[in-house]
């Protein structure tokens, strides 16, 4: 039986050659098409997924209303707002704060090239995986001028050297290798060649009076590790109380805070950033 349906389907497809060859082609190309649309939400669904903690990471994002009209969802927030959290909010195993503005040159000897990064705290080795290959994870973010590489930035400054304690040249100031971490996989939503210790931000914009305010929220990023189990609806009840008493300060700027789970930023809603970042 099965034979002569294969030689009723090979006469149908002689007789009907232009109509069975449109059938084959759309056949082909919609299962191309679905193939690909699997291998690109596959992609989507894989981001973040090595951080042996991810479950448990967020970020926060701040709704921001700007003279009475709202002014959109902001995936960046203060340095003020990651430091108000880890003081005031229980709940929260571990707070880290990113600043995404690096982009400088690096001078080692006559050799010069463009490296870009974070002003990071120690804290985000804490939080992500981002396993370092040489120096103290505690410590090495903790100094100003005090920088940590990926394996590939490293080898292309100092070739096969030991980088530890070497020194970079970043804007005519020298800066200390302290550590040197694996490269970041290309899954991740945070891309970056080298860490600098945000302690160096903060000295280095100790006279601007907007570095450290409640709504300079450009370029910021805070990340919470919260426990298992934790109940999220508490931490969330915290920051809106935090907010709130932040804004009471504020004429025209109003903001309120909120928890994006880290798993759902690639493959959530677009979010406006202030000034660059991940």
């Amino acid at each position: 039986m099965l034979g002569s349906y294969i030689k009723t389907s090979r006469r149908n497809l002689l007789r009907n050659k232009l109509f069975s060859a449109i059938n084959v082609v759309g056949l082909a190309i919609s299962m191309s098409v679905g193939l690909l649309l699997i291998a690109f939400v596959f992609d989507l669904l894989s981001y973040d997924r090595f951080h042996e903690k991810g479950e448990r990471i967020y970020r926060i994002t701040n709704v921001a209303t700007f003279n009475g009209e709202q002014g959109g969802k902001f995936a960046t927030t203060s340095i003020k707002t990651g430091k108000l959290i880890r003081q005031n909010v229980t709940g929260v195993d571990d707070v880290a704060i990113l600043r995404s503005d690096f982009s400088q040159d690096a001078q080692v000897g006559d050799k010069v090239l463009p490296i870009r990064g974070f002003w990071a705290e120690p804290s985000l080795f804490r939080i992500f995986t981002f396993p370092l290959l040489a120096g103290n994870a505690e410590t090495a973010l903790k100094d100003p001028y005090s920088v940590v590489l990926t394996q590939t930035a490293a080898k292309k400054l100092f070739g096969s050297e030991e980088v530890l304690g070497k020194s970079i040249r970043f804007d005519a100031r020298d800066y200390q290798v302290t550590g040197v971490m694996k490269d970041v996989p290309f899954f991740s939503h945070l891309s970056f060649e080298a860490l600098v210790s945000l302690s160096t931000a903060e000295q280095l914009s100790k006279n601007d009076r907007d570095f450290g305010k409640w709504t300079s929220m450009s370029s910021n990023y805070v990340y919470l590790l919260l426990p298992e189990k934790a109940n999220v609806a508490s931490i969330q009840s915290q920051l809106d109380a935090l907010a709130r008493e932040e804004n009471r300060a504020e004429a025209s700027t109003k903001i309120n805070l909120e928890l994006l789970p880290l798993h759902d930023i690639v493959v959530g809603e677009n979010l406006r950033q202030s000034e660059g970042g991940p």
